[in-house]
């Protein structure tokens, strides 16, 4: 349809709103309309939360315990010496009582395992008597405490059953009589019975020992 050339502008306009050209026409049936929902972002519900919950119990049900922990410090009051945590009694006692008495704390009589450290342990030591971890049966050799053969690395004087430390050295007596004790245990070990529930575990804490003899 063809404008009347005596139409006025606002005419016209109206006109071609009623009736567009075909060109605008098909341009419109062509363009496509979007969707209401199409354009909505899909949320979460509720049973996505509830998923997610369950797989993060079941991971963590899966997940195998932790080792025991290192522990790598002495208790309070024991000494750190060459890798060793050394405990020295106040009391006396005779050397089963002086063992029994090292295994409560989770220790053994003092193992000593070279003439040096003999020396630096009677230097130390020297105005009483120590109990530690050599002992016999009769006519038969020296063994610690831990059952291990002794190597002879230091001379033990005497006839006794029992070794004790004095100013003079490593010397042996009967086992009955009563003597301080040394208790002896690796600087880092691990605590028995520990077990880990969680990958935290637990740490057994002693406390840093005050004393360090390096």
């Amino acid at each position: 349809m063809q404008a009347s050339p005596f139409q006025t502008v606002p005419e016209r306009r109206a006109e071609e709103a009623q009736h567009p050209p075909n060109g605008r026409r098909h341009a419109n049936k062509l363009k496509p309309r979007r969707s209401s929902r199409a354009r909505k972002k899909p949320r979460p519900t509720f049973l996505s939360f509830v998923h997610f919950a369950l797989f993060l119990v079941k991971k963590t049900e899966t997940c195998p315990p932790c080792p025991p922990l290192l522990s790598v410090a002495c208790p309070d009051s024991w000494i750190k010496y060459n890798g060793k945590c050394l405990y020295v009694s106040k009391e006396e006692r005779n050397w089963p009582l002086s063992l029994e008495t090292c295994s409560s704390f989770n220790a053994s009589l003092a193992v000593i395992d070279t003439q040096k450290e003999l020396e630096f342990l009677v230097d130390i030591f020297h105005s009483s008597h120590y109990w530690f971890g050599l002992s016999r049966k009769v006519n038969q050799i020296w063994k610690w405490s831990n059952g291990t053969v002794f190597k002879n690395q230091f001379p033990v004087r005497g006839e006794g059953l029992c070794a004790y430390l004095n100013g003079k050295g490593a010397n042996s007596t009967v086992c009955s009589m009563e003597k301080h004790f040394l208790c002896s245990r690796p600087e880092s070990y691990i605590k028995a019975g520990m077990k880990g529930s969680s990958c935290l575990g637990e740490i057994w804490r002693g406390g840093q020992s005050n004393k360090a003899i390096e």
